[in-house]
């Protein structure tokens, strides 16, 4: 069983317009008692021994000096305890001695934690927001400290990283009054509005009551529904006001309560800084010097926060293939806590993961993997990272054949598509082995991704041959889809993608033959099919390779949304809907774009639509389009507005974009690396710096690369 005790510190509603700004912030103590009956009742023993002795050696009285009273007038002895409970609580938390004395008639059996739920600057941004309801709103009435004990207990009980299935809790909560002023209607109102009732009056003060048992014990309940939390016992729910004035023989039943508040003061009267990060820090710090363990619990009342409970929920409802994405996702979150939950509470969800061994379970993550892998929002990043840390799970459990093909099918993707020809190689070769449990149309596919492997390390023949072949079989596939159902209908998909991908190794080996396999698979595919705009993608970077404008400007229209103007073009790319994303992907469509727009128009645009141009780029990190800023092609995006704004006399600016080129894709291997250096070659060539281009060249992987890099760095790659 665990126990939890919390308390509060700092003005929630904000009615404290001035003076320093303090945290805001719950805390206390978890007290697991480790599976011993009737431990934690002898630790609330222990605990009034320990506080009834510390007042003895300062000469004040417990419980009265642990608190201030309403009249102030107990102010020096409550400091007096509390120094004393600060310098004596590590040796007590750890040995259960005071002094070197035993405190207590039983052994201890448990252990204690420290708690804490910080508010961040921000907070939850989704529960501050004007659409907010303000039944939840945190900026209205007291929601904030509602949400906030809310988001403590449900990570005490349903997320603790440390004992996710607890099985049984004791409660004991404060309760908590907000003193409004009766004249002040308008604040009266909101609490009323909202379902809070006052308890008594002083005068003009009404006190409502904010936190009791009803509503903490409605919002457990939810959350057991929430959780599948069906089988939590719970041992006591007490949410109570902490009596100070208790009596020798009731001071032991708020004990816990009785710790609970003097962490909150210790850990506030001694935090450092001036900011939110640095209290942090501070209260991280003050918990391991005061229990000496780093197993206390603080958590930050902040969105990285709801990415935690996310990814823990995930992994508990056994969707680990959501998990992980979640945990990634939490990689390119803004909160100025994220380092933190990175080095503390991500990677044990990880560990836990990682020793899963569900077949079931792992077969629907590896299903959705695969699906993932073949989309067309995919981020190659991800891939890998779902790639790393599902295949040990691939490996270690008995999941059956075809899901193992699936899985590497997919591996073979992630690693095309970040330029790692030889992860994708291995992949493949495991792939084979699985074959024989996969349809002929499946391993067609898979073939086809070797063919994308063979075209990364430059070795076209190879590919054109492969490809070829693949063709051949979809066309006695297609003989014996003929004799097996009669039908007048003639487009196929799959040799739709082949012809595609034909077409594509014809492109790199700048062969005319290119177009007519391009314009022919095109022949195959819907025109609002995700495969028609990858196809007409590469059409038209085949035009832009061969400097055929005439051509380009046939087809370019049809994949910029009808729009024939550069321009109308570029705002239908700035514009674009998630919709219409699923059916083209954005950074590959302004890709193309930005291409055709340095090689084609660079007297297209006056100086106000350059400005405009190079102000949106600069803002993507910031814009709705920021969670499309990963992987390639942004190298190849970035170059050409280097080169576009050398053009345009923007040296400065020309520079700060190649130095992003080299940064822009994290996850990358020796295609992509390779991108970037010819990227850098033909940047500080155009402008005139021929040692730093020299020096760019020493960054090839191979001497055939630094020998004739213009006519192997072609096409797409360039």
């Amino acid at each position: 069983m665990i126990a939890i005790a919390l308390d509060e510190n700092g003005d929630f509603e904000g009615f404290q317009q001035f003076g320093q700004p303090e945290p805001l912030f719950i805390a206390g103590i978890v007290y697991d008692d480790k599976g011993h009956e009737n431990d934690a009742w002898k630790e609330m023993q222990r605990l009034d021994d320990y506080f009834r002795a510390v007042a003895s050696t300062v000469k004040c009285h417990y419980p009265i000096d642990l608190h201030v009273n309403h009249q102030g007038t107990n102010g020096y002895n409550v400091k007096r305890m509390k120094t004393e409970l600060q310098a004596t609580l590590p040796e007590f938390f750890q040995q259960g001695t005071y002094k070197n004395k035993k405190i207590g008639k039983y052994p201890r059996h448990g252990s204690y934690r420290i708690v804490m739920m910080l508010k961040s600057s921000i907070g939850k941004s989704i529960l501050n927001r004007k659409s907010t309801s303000m039944l939840v709103n945190d900026e209205y009435a007291s929601n904030l400290y509602m949400n906030m004990a809310y988001s403590i207990v449900s990570r005490l009980v349903f997320h603790n990283p440390y004992d996710l299935h607890v099985s049984k809790v004791k409660f004991d909560l404060a309760t908590r009054q907000v003193p409004v002023k009766a004249d002040d209607t308008e604040l009266c109102n909101k609490y009323t509005k909202i379902g809070y009732k006052y308890k008594n009056e002083e005068g003009d003060i009404r006190f409502f009551q904010v936190a009791n048992d009803y509503n903490y014990r409605a919002a457990l309940d939810r959350k057991l529904l929430e959780t599948n939390r069906l089988d939590l016992e719970i041992d006591r729910f007490s949410v109570r006001s902490i009596l100070y004035y208790a009596d020798q023989e009731k001071s032991k039943q708020y004990t816990f309560l009785y710790l609970a508040d003097t962490i909150c003061a210790i850990l506030n009267h001694n935090k450092e800084g001036q900011s939110v990060t640095e209290w942090q820090e501070s209260f991280v710090k003050q918990a391991t010097q005061l229990n000496g363990s780093s197993q206390n619990l603080i958590f930050m009342y902040d969105d990285i926060d709801m990415a935690y409970e996310q990814a823990v929920t995930a992994y508990q409802q056994k969707d680990y293939f959501k998990s992980l994405s979640v945990l990634f996702a939490s990689k390119q979150s803004r909160s100025e806590f994220k380092n933190y939950y990175w080095e503390q509470w991500f990677p044990k969800i990880e560990e836990w993961i990682s020793q899963v061994n569900d077949v079931d379970a792992i077969e629907e993550a590896v299903r959705q993997f695969s699906k993932y892998a073949n989309s067309n929002l995919l981020k190659q990043d991800e891939l890998v990272y779902l790639h790393t840390h599902l295949k040990p799970l691939v490996e270690q459990t008995k999941i059956d054949k075809r899901s193992q093909y699936i899985f590497y099918d997919a591996s073979v993707t992630a690693y095309n598509h970040i330029g790692d020809s030889q992860m994708a190689e291995q992949c493949f070769e495991i792939c084979k082995r699985f074959a024989k449990y996969c349809h002929v149309e499946e391993y067609l596919l898979t073939i086809k991704r070797r063919v994308v492997m063979l075209n990364d390390q430059y070795r076209y023949e190879e590919a054109l041959s492969l490809a070829k072949e693949i063709l051949e079989y979809e066309d006695e596939l297609a003989s014996l889809r003929q004799l097996l159902v009669a039908s007048d209908e003639e487009a196929s998909i799959s040799k739709g993608r082949a012809l595609s991908q034909c077409g594509q190794v014809y492109a790199y080996m700048r062969d005319p033959q290119a177009e007519t396999c391009f314009k022919e698979a095109l022949a195959q595919f819907d025109e609002q099919s995700i495969d028609y705009n990858i196809t007409l993608s590469y059409l038209l970077h085949h035009y832009i390779d061969m400097d055929n404008r005439e051509s380009y400007e046939r087809y370019a229209p049809i994949y910029f949304g009808g729009h024939d103007e550069v321009w109308d073009q570029f705002k239908y790319l700035k514009d674009m809907t998630e919709d219409a994303q699923k059916q083209q992907s954005f950074k590959f469509a302004f890709y193309v774009y930005i291409k055709a727009l340095y090689t084609f128009y660079l007297d297209q645009l006056n100086s106000e639509k350059r400005r405009d141009l190079f102000k949106w780029v600069q803002n993507i990190p910031k814009s709705s389009k920021s969670e499309h800023l990963n992987g390639h092609p942004w190298e190849l995006i970035y170059k050409y507005f280097a080169l576009l704004a050398f053009a345009y006399k923007k040296q400065e600016l020309a520079d700060e974009f190649i130095q992003l080129t080299q940064t822009i894709v994290q996850e990358r291997a020796a295609a992509i690396d390779n991108i970037i250096a010819g990227g850098l070659v033909e940047y500080y060539t155009l402008v005139g710096n021929n040692e730093l281009a020299e020096k760019a060249k020493e960054l090839f992987t191979n001497q055939q690369l630094q020998n004739d890099y213009e006519n192997i760095l072609v096409y797409m790659f360039r």
